[in-house]
């Protein structure tokens, strides 16, 4: 399995508004590419600041939903993210 996190800095104010977009429009989209294992979406009231970790069954997969620029998601973007950061790896493997 692989995985990939996105960091991203926006408004505290606006966490409300990141959830509801990683619920209603990335999430549909990311379960509906090949490969997909699953997302998880961690944010911080307090500083703005928002993880997105989704895995991914390979690593071709994973690359697969990149764009040519490096940025990741799927590119669009809302007021309330300044910019994501996108960090792929391999996952370790329970099997060793």
């Amino acid at each position: 399995m692989y995985a990939r996190t996105t960091t991203i800095r926006g408004s505290s104010q606006a966490i409300d508004d990141a959830t509801a977009y990683m619920r209603d429009e990335v999430m549909p989209a990311v379960q509906q590419m090949d490969g997909f294992v699953g997302l998880s979406f961690l944010a911080d009231r307090d500083s703005g600041r928002c993880i997105v970790a989704t895995a991914w069954q390979t690593e071709e997969a994973m690359r697969a939903t990149m764009t040519g620029s490096g940025r990741c998601g799927t590119g669009s973007r809302r007021s309330w993210a300044v910019g994501p950061r996108c960090r792929p790896g391999r996952s370790p493997s329970s099997t060793g």
